[in-house]
C-alpha cells in the first residue's frame, strides 16, 4: 500500500513539472534557458 501511494506521488510530481516545463516553453521560446525571474519554471 504505502510503496503504491509513493509511486503515485511519484507520478503526480513528474506530471506537474512537465506541465509547468511544457508551459514555460511555450511562454517563453526564444529563451528557453534563461526563463523571466518572476515566473520561472516554479
Amino acid at each position: 500500500m504505502k510503496s503504491k501511494n509513493q509511486i503515485i506521488m511519484f507520478n503526480l510530481i513528474l506530471a506537474v513539472i512537465s506541465v509547468k516545463y511544457h508551459v514555460a516553453a511555450i511562454r517563453y521560446p526564444l529563451f528557453p534557458s534563461s526563463p523571466s525571474p518572476r515566473h520561472g519554471f516554479l
